[in-house]
């Protein structure tokens, strides 16, 4: 309560933050004519920074989660759990026309899905095919990006088929324990498999796998997921975990220990790493046109950001 985000843009950055209305922050943004300069314990830090409107989650394109809910529980994902009162927030009678409305913003240049997986996947796998459809009808042109849990081969390939341009199938924790820990119902060899089997049908360039650090993984681990990753030409997405009051309680009480937090050394260490993989496998965030490498607003991006 008494917060929202904004998306800010400078010297070809983008970074997304929460904003509040306090003056005992570090971090003070002011308006200067046509832009914002940013302040930091009293003196300017930033010059020259452009608010990037953000209408549907991710500047410049339409990102909706169809699903909030999810029966499989990762113990560090927010729709962890959640209460059974909470319905679908665009049902079928909605979608349509909250999508023409979107797509028929000028900024818009790109739509993304994502869900929660319930109440079973064959479900969620129809519903992104028809909000595809659904895109399609109102914008031919536009690419699409598509973020399923797949079971199964033929889910691949009837998104391919519905219309979408680009996947994310998500790895999310290099250390193959930590993994069984935290995503006990989930299966590390088998989402490897439907990546391997994505790149078939998407092609190079246009796969690509969230990986999660700061839950206790060691950056060995983590070089060693992008290297794997990136050997089956998929891209690898490298995401700093947010905690909460509740994933990291979840998080601590599973593992027994608080992990440590991520200090900014580490974060450009791994960010280079990711970069040197990334090169040497001729892979690149700038083929995709959705989702995470479209936005770069919450984590390091190699060629984009540095």
């Amino acid at each position: 309560v008494g917060y929202r985000s904004i998306a800010l843009e400078f010297n070809n950055h983008r970074i997304k933050l929460c904003v509040v209305r306090d003056k005992n922050i570090r971090y003070h943004l002011r308006r200067e004519y046509n832009h914002f300069e940013v302040y930091k314990d009293g003196m300017k830090f930033l010059d020259n920074v452009q608010v990037i409107p953000v209408y549907y989650h991710a500047p410049e394109q339409v990102f909706i989660n169809l699903e909030p809910r999810c029966i499989y529980n990762c113990l560090f994902c927010s729709q962890f759990d959640v209460p059974a009162r909470v319905t679908k927030h665009l049902n079928s009678p909605k979608l349509y026309p909250f999508l023409k409305k979107a797509l028929n913003q000028p900024s818009i240049a790109s739509a993304a899905v994502t869900s929660g997986i319930y109440p079973n996947n064959k479900q969620v796998i129809d519903r992104m095919c028809t909000t595809i459809n659904y895109v399609k009808q109102i914008r031919c042109d536009i690419p699409i990006g598509v973020e399923p849990y797949i079971q199964h081969h033929h889910e691949i390939d009837m998104l391919k088929k519905a219309g979408a341009d680009e996947i994310k199938i998500n790895l999310q924790i290099s250390d193959q324990k930590l993994f069984n820990q935290l995503c006990p119902q989930l299966n590390y060899s088998h989402i490897m498999n439907m990546l391997e089997y994505a790149v078939d049908i998407f092609g190079k360039g246009k796969v690509c796998s969230n990986i999660l650090y700061g839950l206790g993984e060691t950056d060995e681990s983590i070089i060693s997921a992008i290297q794997q990753l990136a050997q089956h030409n998929v891209t690898p997405t490298l995401r700093k975990i947010r905690y909460d009051n509740n994933n990291h309680d979840r998080i601590c009480s599973k593992l027994g220990v608080i992990p440590t937090q991520v200090d900014g050394k580490r974060i450009v260490n791994l960010a280079h790493e990711h970069k040197r993989i990334l090169k040497k496998y001729n892979l690149s965030p700038k083929t995709f046109d959705t989702m995470c490498h479209r936005c770069c607003c919450c984590d390091l991006t190699p060629f984009i950001d540095f």
